[in-house]
């Protein structure tokens, strides 16, 4: 049980940007990201990327009913059914300014937004959050349906909106 899951971390990580080793990114995902994002602009990024997932899920559900996805969202919780294989919830924490991923696949993770990346990377392997969904939702469907470049793009604009 533990190699698949190993394996699609891996995959998810081979798909990310090229962003560094993990020493390189834990430190400073976990040391400096709280203090060079203050909680004005957590809240931001947080918006902004869970309704860019949002509406890539929506437009998903609207051009794929055979996916049976149930898309909502709601005090910064944002649940993705898949009929029956399961649901991913990606919620915002606060506290710890970051977002919180439960998949049905990969489980519980937790991710820091990274400036110099411009996007969430996982605060234990680095890998991306984007491309884990990706993965983990073409894993669970057998499909490769969900492009997040949009959403990733959108997230780098404010980012580069707050600097």
């Amino acid at each position: 049980m533990l190699a698949p899951m190993l394996q699609r971390l891996a995959r998810a990580r081979a798909a990310s940007p090229a962003l560094g080793t993990r020493a390189q990114l834990r430190p400073w995902c976990s040391a400096t990201a709280g203090s060079q994002l203050t909680a004005p602009a957590y809240h931001r990024m947080a918006d902004a990327t869970l309704d860019a997932a949002l509406e890539v899920y929506e437009d998903l559900s609207d051009a794929r009913g055979d996916l049976h996805l149930d898309v909502e969202y709601a005090d910064g919780v944002l649940n993705v059914s898949i009929g029956e294989h399961g649901t991913f919830v990606l919620n915002k924490q606060a506290p710890n300014l970051q977002l919180w991923l439960s998949s049905p696949i990969s489980g519980p993770l937790r991710y820091d937004f990274c400036g110099d990346a411009a996007t969430w990377l996982n605060t234990r392997d680095g890998h991306e959050m984007f491309s884990l969904l990706a993965t983990d939702f073409e894993e669970l469907t057998g499909e490769a349906a969900v492009d997040f470049s949009s959403t990733r793009e959108g997230v780098a604009d404010v980012w580069r909106s707050l600097r």
